[in-house]
């Protein structure tokens, strides 16, 4: 499941992982007593808490030579503390770890090299495409989709019908999502129509990026300096994504909380009934679930400027073979029940979208028309491949939060856009 709130890798952590060397940590593997069952320490940021324990229960259950320990990390200390552990060659069996961040520990030589193993199961090509491109290094794989959470448009029925809107007819375009967060801002000073968490990084690219990859542009030119591309801010539909926002701002469509919000809430006041739009993803439609609103709401897919042209962020989690586990073998079994059918199924049941295309029909889209939608962001979710995305987006200092600031809530777009792109060209330039 995703959290919004992502902290940027600190360098303790590049200098740790970047000293792994396989042949040192194989030194380090352990050896089980022959008459017990193997233990498997699976390490987890916070936010997996509750579906990894239930899995590991359900696991545990059925494996009476493997036994899963799950070990839940702080959201705010996981990075650090896998790097860590990864270079001082005490690594957990297993790691699962924020899709963002695969690009960066896979780089540095921190898991196993599952290539071949991913090429034998049945579902391969059924692994949630964007996610499984994560841990893909000079075409090598490295880690496996575990949890899916595509972000999405969750819309207030009853104030789209209150602002003269059709309440069953999300918004398919850029404008018209303006049009309608800014009618539903008209209707009077406790009403608005869309927020965002203008001052948290990860909430913003969850949030914005999709808008841009809707359209037609990026914020990285994929596919070139391979691991560490440029940003591309001064792509002219991020300009476009960002004026687009800075309208609504202006004209009463955009909350004005949205700049200061730190992600500490994402929602704003959509759960109150006073808030038309909010994008996110599956998480929030357990949480909506869990306490219903007194209204009727609806899910779908984030528009381009075409009615037809949609995209989303796939979040969630991916899982890798830390290099120094003592039990690669053992560890790879647990992957493969994670991502099979019963592990998939039940987190489907918990609400998070499966991370195999091949299931989303029947344990998820099923569910129901909000579920549905969520399956398909999940066919068109994109993330960005970088070792540089917690510095570049998701950093409250970094150059994207300061694109929100200084576009979206000022008066100069393309001065917004240039520092912005200024900003990124040397966090690039200055990679480790």
């Amino acid at each position: 499941m995703l959290r919004i709130n992502r902290t940027r890798l600190s360098s303790s952590v590049a200098l740790g992982i970047a000293a792994v060397s396989v042949l040192g940590l194989s030194a380090c593997a352990t050896e089980e007593s022959a008459s017990g069952p193997v233990e498997l320490t699976v390490w987890s940021r916070s936010d997996g808490e509750l579906y990894l324990t239930a899995l590991a229960e359900e696991y545990n259950k059925t494996h009476e030579d493997i036994q899963v320990k799950p070990v839940i990390i702080p959201n705010h200390d996981y990075q650090s503390k896998l790097g860590n552990a990864i270079g001082s060659g005490d690594a957990p069996d297993v790691a699962a770890l924020d899709d963002v961040l695969a690009p960066y520990f896979a780089s540095k030589g921190a898991f196993v090299d599952i290539t071949d193993r991913v090429g034998e199961l049945p579902y391969s090509d059924d692994l949630n495409e964007a996610q499984q491109s994560q841990g893909v290094v000079d075409g090598k794989t490295y880690t496996v989709p575990f949890t899916s959470d595509n972000s999405v448009m969750f819309y207030n029925k009853n104030l789209f019908a209150q602002a003269g809107l059709d309440p069953e007819k999300a918004p398919e375009t850029w404008q018209e999502f303006a049009d309608a967060a800014n009618a539903i801002g008209k209707l009077g000073p406790d009403y608005t129509g869309y927020h965002f968490s203008a001052g948290c990084g990860g909430c913003t690219v969850f949030t914005f990026a999709p808008l841009v990859w809707a359209a037609g542009g990026d914020i990285l030119a994929s596919g070139e300096n391979e691991s560490n591309p440029p940003a591309t801010f001064d792509d002219p539909i991020v300009a476009e994504a960002v004026e687009l926002l800075n309208g609504m701002y202006l004209n009463g469509g955009l909350t004005t909380q949205s700049q200061v919000d730190d992600g500490s809430n994402y929602g704003g006041s959509f759960e109150s009934g006073q808030l038309g739009i909010v994008f996110s993803g599956s998480f929030y439609l357990t949480q909506l679930g869990t306490t219903p609103p007194d209204f009727d709401f609806g899910v779908a897919p984030i528009p381009g400027k075409t009615a037809g042209d949609i995209a989303s962020f796939a979040g969630g989690d991916v899982l890798g073979i830390p290099e120094g586990s003592g039990h690669v073998d053992e560890a790879w079994e647990f992957l493969t029940w994670a991502t099979g059918d019963e592990a998939q199924t039940a987190l489907a049941e918990q609400g998070i979208t499966p991370v195999r295309t091949d299931l989303l029909e029947s344990v998820y889209s099923s569910k129901g028309p909000q579920f549905a939608a969520l399956s398909e962001a999940a066919m068109n979710g994109k993330v960005p491949y970088s070792i540089q995305e917690l510095a570049l987006f998701n950093d409250a200092n970094g150059p994207l939060v300061g694109l929100m600031q200084n576009g979206v809530f000022g008066d100069d777009v393309p001065a917004a856009i240039d520092a912005a792109q200024k900003t990124a060209d040397g966090i690039v330039a200055n990679a480790g």
